[in-house]
């Protein structure tokens, strides 16, 4: 059964674009979460935050609440953590970089061709290279073809330009307020079984833990596999290690919940879960006319 009393704020939005995005689909989340979610106390893991609608609406409505944050996308995690200790910073270089060039297409260009390559080890940067890297990245994003996200095999940003009469901004309040809801909120860049392994998940803890998954999807056919969010993709192989990975945390006693495609191999994977078909809009794609609401699922353990 699904929660009948609905409460979603939403004012705690994701401050940039992010593929595959949960801002629309927020009321049916809410609706799966467990319903004991804001009594009991629960640690909220989210080993695929990207936007993180889901993160900061819960932050919005419980600010008490523990969080851990992850992205495997070493861009995306730098930008959060930007947001989280230098946001002022950010806002400042982004208008220096709107002032230094002047013609967009051009600028736009020179900035993704000139992003920083990040590696594991790209906390050892100097922090104000971090924060300029974080910024160009947001730059792109807002200023990408349809905010897509997408690296080569050599991890360079190799998204479009979007067809913008002006350049896109940051909105200021937004991000100020995300900065200050995500002070106590932990963020990582690892591999999402590496951020189950550190947890060191014992039968006790589990209990108060709940993990909400969101990962690069199954595709429906061969020909709609996206693999560039990141620079090693996500393979069928890894959505039978993402398996295995919540088949243990429901053995030890953790909650989670699952949102991935409507497709037989996730239907097959998870036939033992509740799996709960659901619309969703699909804002990203290269024709218009195939941008609308597709099904998928949420799928819980409880």
């Amino acid at each position: 059964m699904v929660n009948k009393k609905i409460k979603v704020i939403n004012k705690l939005s994701p401050f940039f674009k992010c593929p595959g995005g949960k801002r629309r689909l927020l009321i049916e989340l809410h609706k799966h979460l467990p319903k004991d979610f804001f009594t009991n106390n629960y640690t909220y893991i989210e080993p695929f935050v990207g936007g993180g609608a889901l993160a900061l609406s819960i932050l919005e409505q419980s600010s008490k609440q523990k969080i851990i944050i992850n992205d495997s996308n070493l861009h995306i995690a730098n930008l959060w953590k930007s947001i989280k200790h230098h946001p002022k910073e950010m806002m400042q270089h982004y208008d220096f970089l709107i002032k230094f060039y002047k013609e967009d297409v051009n600028r736009y260009l020179t900035i993704r061709d000139n992003l920083p390559l990040l590696n594991k080890n790209f906390c050892t940067l100097e922090a104000e290279k971090l924060l300029n890297s974080a910024t160009e990245f947001l730059y792109l994003n807002k200023n990408t073809y349809n905010g897509l996200i997408r690296f080569n095999k050599s991890g360079k940003f190799n998204a479009p330009p979007g067809k913008y009469k002006k350049v896109q901004m940051y909105n200021k309040e937004l991000i100020l307020n995300v900065s200050k809801a995500i002070q106590k909120v932990d963020i990582y860049s690892k591999d999402f079984q590496e951020v189950i392994n550190n947890l060191k998940i014992t039968k006790t803890s589990a209990k108060k833990l709940f993990f909400y998954f969101d990962p690069p999807y199954a595709p429906l056919s061969k020909t709609s596999n996206f693999t560039g969010y990141t620079v090693d993709g996500f393979s069928t192989y890894d959505q039978y290690r993402l398996k295995s990975s919540i088949d243990f945390l429901d053995f030890i006693g953790a909650k989670f919940m699952l949102s991935n495609s409507d497709s037989d191999l996730v239907k097959t994977l998870y036939k033992q879960y509740n799996i709960h078909k659901v619309k969703a809009p699909r804002v990203i794609n290269s024709k218009g006319t195939k941008r609308g609401k597709i099904s998928e699922y949420i799928i819980t353990n409880y």
